[in-house]
């Protein structure tokens, strides 16, 4: 007589495999579906610690919907900021460029002297 494996009752045994040790009852087995609902249907042997993966929503939204409001008084990100910006930029190079070629003369010259 086949009992279950996990309550050793011998009353509605599931075949839920071809395994002939596999015995589960049917209250085990819902106890079991209860605690662990995301396990893959089956044989909890066979099957082992296998889960299903339920997405409900979509994780990349194919419509985007964005609105930027941007105040008169607020210049950041716009193009003519961008080229304040590059021209400063520019201009503080050159200034650090000019600077370090005065310095190697002049260090040259002191070497020199």
């Amino acid at each position: 007589m086949t009992s279950c494996l996990w309550c050793e009752e011998s009353l509605n045994i599931l075949r839920l495999c071809e395994n002939q040790d596999h015995n589960i009852c049917s209250i085990c087995y819902e106890e079991y579906l209860k605690n662990f609902p995301k396990r893959l249907k089956g044989c909890p042997y066979c099957n082992g610690i296998e889960e299903t993966s339920v997405v409900t929503e979509p994780l990349i939204s194919n419509t985007v919907d964005v609105t930027v409001s941007q105040s008169a008084a607020n210049r950041e990100n716009t193009n003519e900021c961008c080229e304040v910006c590059c021209k400063c930029c520019c201009y503080c190079s050159c200034a650090t460029f000019f600077c370090l070629i005065i310095k190697g003369t002049m260090a040259s010259i002191f070497l020199l002297s």
